[in-house]
């Protein structure tokens, strides 16, 4: 049995990304495209810290309202609901924003949506 072809590992994935995505030139080595610094989404960063924020205080009020004597007990709850709505996206994002500042590895800033 005879290969066609000789196995070399940039011959296979110039193959395996023939899709276009710019990681290799015609030559067989790697574009700077790959090595490119993705720029840092600031809208959504501030969209995370806005939420984060807002979930914080609608919590911190909810839970005055909630536990106080002077507004029914509804109002208390359905803030403490939104607080937890807000409260949650906001501190994934923004610790996922602030890993991939420092650099730590596994965390990149593709994972922040583009606002």
């Amino acid at each position: 049995m005879s290969y066609e072809r000789e196995l070399n590992p940039l011959t296979f994935l110039r193959e395996e990304s023939d899709s276009g995505d710019g990681l290799f030139t015609d030559n067989g080595l790697f574009s700077d495209d790959v090595f490119a610094r993705r720029r840092i989404p600031w809208k959504g960063i501030a969209l995370a810290v806005v939420l984060l924020l807002a979930g914080a205080l609608s919590i911190l009020f909810g839970s005055i309202f909630l536990y106080s004597d002077v507004t029914a007990d509804r109002h208390g709850f359905a803030l403490l609901i939104l607080g937890f709505l807000m409260f949650v996206p906001g501190a994934y994002h923004t610790v996922i924003a602030y890993k991939a500042f420092m650099g730590r590895p596994g965390f990149s800033f593709s994972a922040l949506p583009e606002v």
